[in-house]
């Protein structure tokens, strides 16, 4: 059986080179090292199967802690999720039952009112979230000359 252990672990380590980036087949790599070296000092399965599968959760949290640590969690939100936290101004009078556009960024967008309330034209607005094509907005009490 300890050479099982030592061909599994192999095996693991093979897998994983054939799938960079999840780590499951390189922790359950380490785990049957661990199943290999525990072998020699006992002829118990369970025992060894024990080993395998701690040695294997194990490595899985440390590797997991370890590539976090260079994971970027820096992102930058793009496209249409740049958006939301902006201030816009109204163009065309939101409604509450027919909506109505604002200007951001140079674009006009339609867009609806969060609590349903009437938003006059040249009034500030801020972005709340995009559902579809539509901005749901919220008044903004800055002025005019705030916006970006």
């Amino acid at each position: 059986m300890t050479f099982f252990w030592l061909f599994i672990s192999f095996v693991c380590f093979f897998i994983e080179l054939g799938h960079p980036g999840l780590f499951y087949f390189l922790s359950m790599g380490f785990g049957a090292l661990l199943a290999f070296f525990t072998s020699y000092l006992t002829r118990s399965l369970a025992f060894q199967m024990i080993f395998f599968l701690g040695g294997t959760t194990f490595f899985l949290y440390i590797l997991k802690k370890f590539v976090q640590k260079f994971m970027n969690t820096n992102c930058v939100a793009t496209n249409v999720d740049a958006l939301i936290g902006k201030r816009a101004r109204v163009v065309k009078s939101i409604e509450p039952l027919k909506g109505g556009q604002v200007t951001i960024n140079g674009q006009i967008w339609s867009a609806r009112s969060h609590s349903g309330e009437v938003l006059s034209v040249e009034s500030t607005v801020e972005v709340l979230k995009v559902v579809g094509c539509h901005l749901i907005v919220r008044p903004n009490i800055l002025h005019r000359e705030d916006l970006s």
